[in-house]
């Protein structure tokens, strides 16, 4: 038999820590820091949780919570085009001492193609056409320049070699291999730009397209698992992960919220605390998002 997993428990500071860091997203909603956060739906967010073990453990959620504002976004944005980009190409002289944000704002045609990352039967809600249009409202890059993959073959025939595949958020790499796969290409470069991507999901696509240039702007590893053995999260010298993901999913049963593990801990159990202004990872655990059962979700997906 499994070792039984000793009950989830509130340290004697858990409610002090609970006022501390609810007081300190206050401050960084009303600061802008978490610019398109309100706190009338923080607060609301917080009423999911009633016991003082519940306070405590949504205390330890905000705290390890990682949440990019539409400013910071634009940031991670430009920095990818200016600085992640420009490296990814270093061996091609052709693309030597290009300021991208400026050649791909330009009208005169760069022979670049920046396409979305979405499959035929995706909706046309899907991320990567919405990154497309932050990019064309952030930094000002024209639309002309932007395609859809079904349009890739064509470009070819027309001269383009340089793609640049777009992008906010690698999980598991499991939608864009399907992507990739689905493209007709011949000897082109591929670039794969994500605003964020998770380490693991970011190998296993340089493994399956050595051919594939990948550009991520910021790296979540195994420790951004909330429930992960290398997460630190619920080290409190009373808790452990474990016992945490346990309280977790008895927590989701309460809400009425049934899912089976492969969802319950973000898709492919990757168990995130991340969120952007414009969208939230399926990636991230449904707690923050999920608009089911009792659940009041703090962000929209």
């Amino acid at each position: 038999m499994p070792p039984k997993i000793k009950p989830f428990q509130s340290p004697s500071h858990g409610l002090a820590y609970y006022r501390d860091v609810t007081q300190r997203c206050e401050d960084m909603i009303f600061t802008k820091i978490w610019d398109g956060l309100d706190t009338t739906r923080l607060r609301s967010w917080l009423t999911n949780f009633e016991s003082t073990e519940e306070k405590y453990f949504a205390a330890k959620l905000l705290d390890t919570l990682v949440y990019r504002s539409a400013n910071q976004t634009r940031a991670i944005m430009y920095y990818l085009f200016e600085t992640v980009l420009p490296s990814c190409l270093n061996d091609l002289p052709q693309y030597e001492n290009v300021s991208w944000t400026e050649l791909l704002a330009g009208t005169d045609d760069p022979e670049v193609r920046i396409v979305p990352v979405i499959n035929v039967a995706d909706p046309p809600t899907k991320s990567g056409p919405h990154v497309c249009r932050l990019l064309k409202r952030h930094l000002g890059l024209n639309e002309r320049w932007m395609i859809w993959p079904s349009q890739v073959q064509q470009a070819e025939k027309q001269g383009v070699r340089l793609f640049l595949l777009v992008d906010d958020f690698i999980g598991t790499g499991y939608q864009f291999r399907k992507f990739f796969n689905g493209i007709e290409h011949t000897n082109s470069v591929f670039v794969y730009l994500s605003l964020v991507s998770y380490e693991k999901g970011l190998r296993k696509l340089e493994t399956r397209f050595p051919e594939l240039r990948l550009a991520p702007g910021e790296l979540l590893d195994d420790s951004h698992n909330i429930f992960s053995i290398h997460s630190t999260v619920f080290n409190d010298d009373v808790n452990d992960q474990a016992t945490a993901r346990s309280f977790y999913l008895e927590l989701l049963k309460k809400k009425s919220i049934n899912w089976d593990q492969r969802f319950a801990l973000g898709y492919s159990r990757l168990s995130l605390a991340f969120a952007f202004d414009h969208a939230t990872p399926n990636s991230t655990l449904p707690i923050f998002w999920a608009n089911a059962g009792s659940l009041k979700p703090l962000f929209i997906r």
